[in-house]
């Protein structure tokens, strides 16, 4: 059963006819270009305006791969709000402590030098795992992770400008979408295609890989590229 603000919000959409922008997205894709440029570029001259009004800093430049990405691809579970905001919190604060650390025991410094390059690259990867083993992948989340492991997000007010900023964003593509009478769950799609693997002609799906030789031996006697009899 829908909730009484989705309702609300299907009704404004109907007297805006933004659900237009739906039909346009299944039907003709340069209506969805528009619809993608339109959205993330007001979010952004949305947050300017906070961003002047209050003297924050809420304008970074890994807030626009995740525009892009919500308006994209809203049914997939890289863009969801979830995955998002912890994404680049867990990303961020990685980046932050490797940076605080390097700083303090004088290896980070105004011009680039390798700890500060092992450090960044030591981030990034350890976020990038981090977030996968989590579930909570979100590529741009490692463009915070290099920001704040370079030195970039240094202070907490710059960081938790940067989650305002998040929040701020995502409120707004959770607003378009409403309207829109496009999905966009709070947490990850209840059901998502599982990635696949192409390797010589067959598809292997990860997470029903073959656990030894003789499961391994099954699959590529099923799928024809061996001789059973060899």
């Amino acid at each position: 059963m829908r909730s009484l603000w989705e309702i609300l919000l299907w009704e404004v959409s109907k007297v805006e006819r933004l659900r237009f922008w739906y039909l346009a997205r299944q039907r003709g894709p340069w209506l969805f270009y528009l619809f993608l440029g339109l959205n993330s570029a007001v979010a952004i001259f949305v947050l300017g305006f906070f961003a002047k009004i209050t003297s924050w800093p809420l304008i970074f430049p890994s807030l626009g791969p995740t525009l892009l990405l919500a308006f994209y691809a809203p049914d997939k579970a890289i863009a969801a709000p979830k995955n998002a905001l912890l994404g680049h919190l867990l990303g961020g604060g990685i980046g932050w402590l490797c940076y605080t650390l390097l700083a303090r025991g004088g290896l980070a410094g105004a011009e680039i030098n390798y700890a500060l390059v092992a450090g960044a690259a030591f981030t990034l990867g350890l976020a990038g795992a981090l977030m996968l083993s989590f579930k909570i992948l979100h590529p741009p989340a490692a463009s915070t992770a290099l920001l704040a492991a370079l030195g970039y997000l240094s202070s907490p007010f710059q960081f938790l400008g940067l989650i305002l900023a998040l929040v701020l964003v995502l409120l707004q593509c959770k607003l378009m979408h409403s309207l829109a009478g496009i999905p966009y769950p709070w947490w990850s799609p209840p059901r998502e295609e599982e990635p696949e693997l192409v390797v010589r002609g067959f598809t292997l799906f990860p997470k029903r890989a073959p656990r030894d030789l003789n499961e391994l031996g099954e699959l590529l006697i099923s799928k024809g590229k061996i001789n059973q009899k060899d």
